[in-house]
């Protein structure tokens, strides 16, 4: 279980190595690295231009107990609000950059695993698979928001409720983010909705040591911005190598 934590954590790192040693991606990662700069900016902007409203919103008072318990609050309602808007522009950003990261996602998988899928060049068909990219993000986002109104209720509870909320925030974003990264090479494999959610339910310590790395990586400046890119490629190998192996060109 432990292993299998760390494991998930040290994919995005692997995923680096693997992109410099393959300048070949670099035309994949351009638009996505794109529109997460715009994203990150537009993020940042209206993180910045909300979280003093959200402040305001703490109640306040003279008595010392209740500047500790205020600067509590503080700290976890801007630590919540970050990662509600980290994950909902994420979200964003996948829908739009979603046809150039399943461009790198195949990409990956034939350079790492020497495997080709051969699927004919037709408009109908790259139309099919936009769609169904499309909707799978949909279904996602409606998940998301069906699992984040029961957490978010936690919030009218003082103080107890207000940890719990950001715990399990934090747990959901990280196996969001991992769902939403490996999503790209599971499309391919045409695989259900439902069956996607089983198998990155499967193993839980290994998708939510990948999110939250994903999530940490995000918080960091200048390398957040290539977020999407190195999540998309981790996401891709840690599918290949740990759930499903793809067979090799011409077998």
């Amino acid at each position: 279980m432990i292993k299998d934590f760390f494991k998930g954590i040290h994919y995005p790192f692997s995923a680096i190595r693997f992109i410099v040693n393959h300048p070949s991606l670099g035309k994949f990662i351009v638009i996505p690295f794109t529109i997460n700069v715009i994203l990150f900016l537009s993020g940042l902007i209206f993180f910045i231009n909300n979280i003093d409203s959200l402040l305001q919103a703490i109640p306040k008072s003279d008595a010392w107990y209740f500047a500790v318990l205020y600067y509590f609050l503080a700290v976890l309602l801007v630590a919540s609000f970050l990662i509600l808007t980290f994950y909902t522009f994420t979200i964003i950003g996948n829908i739009i950059a979603s046809p150039f990261n399943s461009a790198l996602s195949e990409k990956t998988e034939e350079l790492r695993f020497n495997s080709r899928t051969n699927k004919p060049f037709y408009l109908k068909i790259i139309i099919r698979d936009a769609y169904r990219a499309i909707m799978t993000e949909f279904k996602r986002l409606f998940l998301f928001i069906c699992i984040f109104i029961p957490i978010f209720i936690l919030n009218f509870i003082p103080v107890i409720g207000q940890a719990a909320y950001f715990a399990l925030m934090l747990v959901f974003t990280a196996w969001g983010l991992s769902f939403t990264f490996m999503d790209y090479a599971m499309e391919r494999k045409t695989a259900s909705f439902r069956r996607k959610l089983q198998i990155v339910s499967s193993r839980k310590s290994l998708t939510l040591g990948f999110g939250l790395m994903c999530f940490l990586f995000g918080l960091i400046p200048i390398f957040n911005l290539f977020l999407i890119p190195v999540c998309v490629t981790a996401g891709t190998l840690i599918y290949f190598n740990e759930f499903e192996s793809p067979k090799p060109s011409g077998v």
